[in-house]
């Protein structure tokens, strides 16, 4: 396990440090606490924590992704909006993965870019989000649209709404009012490490059991705004944070999904409605 990672597991036990307590507090910051469950220390890992924020409380869902050791892919429903794990069945049974919902849609389909196997199924859109991740010789990067151009070896490319985090800096606006709801991610640190981040609030659960959560209609009206989302990502690992360097909001709400399977044992959230592609993760 990466040591930044397990700095991260860590930090709720430490937030009586200085470096902590000097950090800027309030209903806007999610605090990380008790660890419920871990999977893997291999190129594909899974932390699962309770989450503070205000009077809320919840989980946070945080697949941690080596992009040097992994092959990183969209996974594209073919005519529909489809449930994250009817996207996976190309997934070798016996094989380790990680997967989150894409980006966002409407009725005649994705929202923007996508390329998969480096075939483009939709074009790049003003109104598809300023963010693009794509994956270009095994180098997974977020882009804004307006830089977007498709580079050589291209594998793999996904636009969003939108950007949260560049060259650690926070890019939502802090503002009084911005909605709550139940949110993903995909974020990259300094090191390269891919993250596939799922966050919502306990209400939001309609069912779960050790290894599943069950999503229900209050996940698009309860949650975390886009600035505590991306606040939580940019700050540093020794106030609690994930101290990405770049992150893109995915397709939250009623589409917030994320599975994994780490050593034959699976555990995921399930949204309450479909999504339009996913990003997945296998080891080389």
């Amino acid at each position: 396990m990466r040591l930044a990672l397990a700095i991260f597991l860590l930090a709720p036990l430490i937030c009586g440090m200085d470096s902590c307590r000097s950090s800027p507090k309030g209903p806007e910051r999610i605090e990380v606490g008790k660890v419920i469950r871990t999977l893997g220390a291999g190129p594909v890992r899974l932390s699962v924590m309770e989450y503070a924020l205000g009077s809320g409380r919840g989980q946070v869902w945080i697949a941690s992704v080596e992009s040097s050791q992994t092959n990183l892919a969209v996974h594209p429903a073919e005519d529909k909006a489809k449930p994250l794990a009817d996207l996976l069945g190309s997934i070798d049974k016996k094989n380790d993965f990680a997967a989150i919902n894409g980006g966002f849609y409407d009725e005649k389909g994705a929202l923007g870019l996508v390329v998969a196997k480096g075939r483009r199924l939709n074009a790049l859109r003003k109104d598809g989000g300023s963010g693009v991740f794509l994956v270009a010789g095994g180098v997974p990067e977020i882009v804004h649209r307006d830089r977007y151009t498709p580079p050589e070896g291209l594998e793999t490319a996904v636009q969003s709404i939108d950007r949260l985090v560049s060259d650690g800096r926070i890019l939502v606006r802090k503002r009084p009012g911005m909605p709550s709801d139940a949110r993903s991610a995909v974020a990259i640190d300094g090191l390269g490490t891919v993250y596939f981040v799922v966050i919502f609030d306990e209400s939001a659960i309609a069912y779960s059991d050790d290894r599943h959560v069950r999503l229900s209609r209050r996940s698009t009206e309860t949650g975390t705004t886009l600035y505590a989302l991306a606040e939580f990502l940019a700050r540093p690992f020794s106030q609690g944070g994930l101290e990405v360097q770049h992150a893109l909001n995915l397709d939250g709400g009623f589409s917030t999904a994320i599975q994994v399977r780490i050593q034959g044992q699976e555990a995921g959230v399930i949204a309450y409605l479909d999504t339009i592609n996913a990003l997945v993760a296998t080891p080389r």
